[in-house]
């Protein structure tokens, strides 16, 4: 997920914190950032992320919109462990 207009470093999300789309209402753990403007997630539902949509970081408070989907996206769940509380 690439994100454009970002209110804060993507630095300071946190590794596991939930993001959610505004409008689409997608829910996702962050797991990876390319230190820029790129982030890998795992979706928590069945809504997917929209073009042009402002996705949240729910405990950072960090917010960016949704520039593009970067080919090669690639299912990571296999490398992470999560526990839900």
């Amino acid at each position: 997920l690439q994100l454009t207009s970002l209110n804060s470093n993507i630095l300071n999300a946190l590794q596991g914190e939930t993001i959610v789309g505004k409008n689409s209402g997608a829910s996702a753990i962050f797991v990876a950032t390319n230190g820029s403007d790129e982030v890998s997630f795992v979706s928590q539902n069945e809504n997917a992320f929209e073009i042009g949509e402002e996705v949240i970081f729910e405990e950072t408070q960090v917010a960016g919109i949704v520039q593009t989907f970067p080919p090669g996206d690639r299912d990571i769940r296999n490398n992470f462990e999560f526990s839900i509380f």
